[in-house]
């Protein structure tokens, strides 16, 4: 079998002719008319009378409209009027014939929202130079209609949440994703304020940023922030803003994007936390006591106030290791791990710098809070941190350093 029989091959495409409406009484006008302009490509529509006119411009889809003054039925202005009234044919130019060439006609005429305006007698070289000039206007607004509708599908259809907000940062128009994401229904979100639904903590630099894009001092920003949904859980939003301009370059409204990036935030929580945490005791690692420690000086220094560091280990680790084995020596770890949380206050940082070394931090404690402390520590281990060897628990000791941090120090 030959696939490229002609036979077999789907006919090219005729290309779509533009559409006339031609609405005139006269029936000689009509027919040469339509005979010159179906010569040089249009597609010819016709009505004789105002009211089938009027019908066939709402049915027909035309390009132009070709308007007599003078119908049977009606006045040509009257069908003029009706025609811009309505959302439908509103956008279609429409070229006046008439035999009348008042300029205070042709005025009101153009003011009513006619596109042009041509006298009898006329030949069909200066109507179509007309029709053609007049098409211009429908071509345009049909490729932004095109645009429109495209738009809007894209806006509603997006699977990421989309909105538009105005200036005040009020939301304007919503899609069903982001509806969907907050759980709220649409009609609850449009009209509402945007720092409404952001968690207090993150609505002050959200409403900055508003206020930058808003004053065309920024084009756009990215960002990411705590939304408040309908539950009143937070989650977290990948938040992306546009400027949308108007034709005078004036800030119209923004477009938003926003993206549920919960899962994520979660999975990086959760990988931070490995990696400054001390998977045996769940203390803090080094890495993340160093930061901690970072974090501290850097308060003493700046408003003046006291802390103290503390550095323990345990006494004989090694021995515990080499004789009873590493299962016994990481039971005394954890063990220990939890007799220092309980020792501390829920603001002391506690960490496992590795082996069998521990450090301490206490914000706000001068020397002598911090041998108190030290003490306590020491008589809590004695007590509580035991290990169980054959029939014996074998008592666990620890030895305490302890340096106070003061603003003169860092």
């Amino acid at each position: 079998m030959n696939l490229l029989d002609p036979a077999r091959l789907d006919p090219p495409e005729e290309p779509v002719r533009p559409r006339v409406l031609l609405i005139e009484d006269d029936v000689d006008l009509r027919f040469s008319v339509r005979l010159s302009l179906e010569a040089v490509g249009w597609a010819v529509v016709e009505a004789s009378t105002a009211a089938t006119g009027v019908v066939s411009a709402q049915r027909d889809d035309p390009d132009v409209i070709v308007l007599d003054l003078g119908l049977p039925d009606g006045d040509g202005r009257e069908v003029l009027a009706r025609l811009k009234s309505r959302a439908e044919t509103a956008w279609v130019p429409i070229v006046v014939l008439s035999g009348r060439a008042e300029a205070s006609l042709v005025a009101a005429l153009l003011r009513a929202g006619a596109e042009d305006y041509v006298v009898k007698p006329f030949s069909t070289d200066e109507l179509e130079a007309r029709l053609i000039a007049a098409r211009r206007v429908s071509l345009e607004h049909r490729r932004l209609a095109s645009s429109e509708a495209n738009y809007r599908a894209a806006f509603e259809e997006a699977p990421v949440g989309m909105a538009q907000v105005d200036r005040g940062g009020r939301l304007l128009k919503v899609n069903e994703a982001l509806s969907h994401m907050l759980g709220y229904g649409r009609d609850d979100l449009e009209g509402r304020p945007l720092l409404d639904l952001i968690h207090p903590d993150d609505a002050v630099g959200a409403g900055a940023a508003g206020q930058s894009i808003a004053t065309d001092q920024a084009e756009g920003f990215r960002a990411e922030r705590r939304f408040v949904n309908a539950r009143g859980n937070h989650i977290w939003v990948e938040v992306t803003a546009s400027v949308i301009t108007d034709g005078g370059g004036d800030v119209s409204h923004f477009l938003g994007h926003y993206v549920d990036i919960s899962d994520r935030k979660r999975f990086e929580d959760q990988l931070h936390h490995l990696v400054v945490h001390d998977l045996l005791s769940g203390l803090l690692n080094s890495r993340g006591f160093e930061a901690e420690l970072d974090r501290q000086v850097a308060l003493v220094a700046r408003y003046g106030a006291s802390g103290a560091l503390m550095v323990l280990d345990l006494d004989h680790f090694k021995q515990v290791n080499d004789t009873l084995g590493h299962k016994a020596g990481d039971e005394i770890i954890v063990s220990m791990a939890d007799t220092l949380r309980l020792s501390v206050r829920k603001t002391d940082v506690v960490a496992r710098l590795g082996g069998d070394e521990f450090a301490i931090i206490l914000p706000h404690a001068n020397a002598e809070q911090a041998e108190a402390v030290a003490g306590k520590i020491v008589a809590a281990v004695r007590n509580k941190v035991t290990l169980l060897s054959g029939a014996h628990n074998r008592q666990v000791t620890t030895s305490i350093g302890c340096q106070p941090v003061a603003a003169q120090d860092c």
